[in-house]
């Protein structure tokens, strides 16, 4: 993992202690317009209910052309890309604009 000022404060917590989280806020659903393109910006571990909304448009081969921007400091660090990789090989309708 990354050396970042969040993962430091959750290092330096004691076992038990409270946290506030709130969120996701929004929805997190493709819509059904088949003419106008869905366009999605990941970064990170971000990528993961987008990934799912891309693995079943796939899968249902309907639905709006679709483009990922996928951003990561490195892409060895991107979760999923040899599978989001291959999804855009398959689908012609998927683009993915990788890390």
């Amino acid at each position: 993992m990354r050396d970042t000022a969040f993962k430091r404060v959750l290092k330096t917590m004691p076992p038990g202690a409270e946290i506030k989280i709130e969120g996701p806020f929004g929805s997190m659903t493709l819509h059904r317009k088949s003419t106008r393109p869905a366009v999605m910006l990941a970064g990170g571990i971000g990528i993961t209910p987008f990934r799912s909304m891309l693995c079943q448009a796939v899968k249902a081969d309907a639905g709006p052309p679709l483009l990922l921007f996928y951003s990561n400091r490195r892409p060895e660090d991107a979760a999923f890309l040899a599978e989001l990789q291959e999804l855009a090989l398959r689908c012609p309708r998927f683009t993915l604009v990788p890390p």
